[in-house]
């Protein structure tokens, strides 16, 4: 025989067990998602002040003159698109399902930066080498810290008892 005792259970039971569990396994995960919050809330702040910095920069004028003109002028638009874009983060959350949109917009967050890296960014990867370098390194924690959220949602536990809780 496969199970040592054949005892029946209720299903209000069974539903019980499940919500207990469901609900003891969300607390986890919002226990465990402030960690990473907290971190993309101090990548986001290290972002801005990098951009509040950036915005003050000119570049070097011994470069051609045809990258120095595109530089400054990608040099604002890069710099307002991308404070657009951090000045819009939420990361308040009070529950699960609250929690997911956050993840969510994070990740259209990080879309949306990509994007203005590639529109704005890439001349200014020329002319200031090293300072792009490190906006890249804080948009790299940031990144991270966001798929390490999104990892913590998709835990296979809490999933599977979601999927439970949605057939019954």
């Amino acid at each position: 025989m496969l199970f040592r005792s054949q005892k029946k259970v209720k299903k209000t039971e069974v539903e019980s067990w499940i919500e207990k569990r469901y609900t003891s396994k969300s607390e986890e995960i919002m226990r465990d998602s402030e960690r990473y919050i907290n971190k993309i809330e101090d990548s986001e702040q290290k972002i801005k002040n990098f951009l509040n910095e950036f915005k003050f920069m000119t570049p070097n004028e011994r470069i051609f003159k045809k990258i120095y003109k595109i530089a400054l002028s990608s040099q604002d638009k890069f710099i307002n698109s991308l404070l657009l874009t951090t000045e819009k983060i939420n990361t308040n959350y009070s529950d699960i399902d609250s929690l997911k949109e956050v993840h969510k917009n994070l990740v259209e967050t990080v879309g949306s930066i990509q994007k203005y890296i590639g529109m704005h960014g890439r001349y200014l990867m020329i002319v200031y080498e090293r300072e792009m370098k490190l906006l890249s390194r804080f948009l790299k924690d940031f990144d991270g810290n966001i798929e390490k959220l999104g990892n913590l949602l998709k835990d296979s536990e809490f999933v599977a008892i979601e999927n439970i809780m949605n057939i019954i």
